[in-house]
Order: C-alpha cells, then sequence, then structure tokens
C-alpha cells in the first residue's frame, strides 16, 4: 500500500522577514478600534435606558443580554 517510488522532497523556500508595520496605520486602527468600541458602549447604554423607559422588565432584558454578550465576548478571548 505504501509502496510509493522515491518521492523527492522539495526544499521549502526561505523565510521571508515580515513586513515592518506603519506606525501611522497602527496609530490609526488603534484609535479606530477604540472610537469603536466607546460607540458600541454608548449605544448600548442609551438603548438599556430607553428600554428602562419603556417598560422595566425590558430593561433588564437587555442588561441581561449585554452581560452574556461580554461574557461570551471574553470567553471568546
Amino acid at each position: 500500500v505504501f509502496d510509493e517510488p522515491d518521492i523527492v522532497v522539495a526544499e521549502p523556500p526561505p523565510a521571508t522577514a515580515p513586513r515592518k508595520r506603519s506606525l501611522f496605520g497602527s496609530l490609526f486602527f488603534g484609535a479606530l478600534g477604540v472610537l469603536v468600541s466607546l460607540a458600541v458602549g454608548l449605544w448600548t447604554d442609551q438603548l438599556i435606558r430607553d428600554l428602562f423607559a419603556r417598560a422595566e422588565w425590558l430593561g433588564w432584558l437587555a442588561a441581561g443580554m449585554a452581560v452574556i454578550a461580554v461574557l461570551a465576548l471574553l470567553i471568546i478571548l
């Protein structure tokens, strides 16, 4: 079953050095990530406050779902 003719083992290509990241690109994407995180946090806060104003059980439900989402994110990371 395993009687294969001698297979020529090809040498892998030489490893290349990783490209240098741009300082400004890293700064931009870092700042953008922080802004998006803050926006999502503020949006979630406002949503939960609005749901509490409409009906208390909706606010508690939304708060519970937010806690579950944060816990799931922490588990994923």
